[in-house]
């Protein structure tokens, strides 16, 4: 997946516009909408908030009446669930600093607390400091900034 630096934050393809505190009033009004003419009011709203080629898709679907409203709603809704659970805006070089240099300081809590700092999720935190732990120790000391890179990648951190 590409990713873009767009005001201090890492978007992926396809996504013009994140700002993850709107997805709550996103979906809260779109349970609301019952028609066509809702979901029009509601593209126009939230465009520049939340803007996301797979998540349109549905959204013009349900205001062109393509398919069942409901179901392209429904849709969309699930979409932008996903989209909460991103985590673009994670700074992976003062992550990779503190993986390389100061682990050892750590425990869960504070890992955690540190994690939610830099962009992350605690649920993402908690699997980094767990798995941190089951990398061989010989590893944890050879490893470098790529080998680092690489790690991170694999639980979805880019």
């Amino acid at each position: 997946m590409k990713y873009v630096k767009l005001f201090e934050q890492f978007i992926s393809e396809g996504i013009w516009a994140f700002n993850k505190e709107s997805i709550p009033n996103f979906i809260k009004d779109l349970r609301k909408a019952k028609s066509s003419k809702d979901i029009k009011k509601l593209k126009d709203k939230y465009y520049n908030l939340v803007g996301d080629d797979t998540l349109f898709d549905y959204l013009d679907r349900a205001e062109s009446g393509d398919g069942d409203f409901s179901n392209n709603v429904g849709d969309a809704i699930g979409r932008l669930e996903d989209l909460s659970d991103l985590n673009e805006a994670i700074d992976i070089n003062s992550l990779i600093g503190t993986l390389v240099n100061s682990m050892d300081s750590y425990d869960e809590r504070d890992f955690i607390k540190f994690f939610k700092e830099l962009g992350g999720s605690p649920k993402l935190a908690k699997t980094v400091f767990n798995d941190y732990w089951n990398v061989d120790a010989m590893d944890r000391m050879d490893w470098d900034t790529p080998d680092w890179t690489d790690w991170l990648s694999q639980r979805g951190i880019k």
